[in-house]
């Protein structure tokens, strides 16, 4: 999820880390689904993929580290709209044409 803060107008960009499968034993689908980090800066639109989060946002794209909340790589002017994970990759589709970007681990 992304932006920090309880009031949606003043949110700021930032990244909330949920863990889908720690919701403790016999736990039912309604129990709260455990938060596990919250840290500040990624915005745009976001994509996970090989333990990595990418934001999408005006400026590029950003590669970050969810587990330290830190700041990986930038790569400039790509701003990719899509995620094939099954080839892992991320797709910007623009009017100039289509370009695609390989996350780190991808083997297709």
């Amino acid at each position: 999820m992304g932006g920090l803060g309880d009031d949606e107008d003043e949110l700021v960009p930032g990244a909330r880390v949920f863990d889908l499968g720690r919701r403790g034993p016999g736990a039912t689908e309604d129990a709260e689904i455990a938060e596990v980090a919250a840290f500040g800066g990624p915005d745009g639109r976001f994509f996970a993929a090989d333990g990595l989060l990418f934001s999408s946002s005006e400026s590029g794209l950003e590669i970050w580290d969810p587990t330290e909340g830190a700041r990986l790589a930038v790569i400039a002017g790509f701003r990719p709209t899509h995620h094939d994970p099954a080839r892992g990759e991320l797709i910007e589709l623009s009017a100039t044409g289509l370009r695609r970007w390989m996350t780190a681990r991808a083997t297709a």
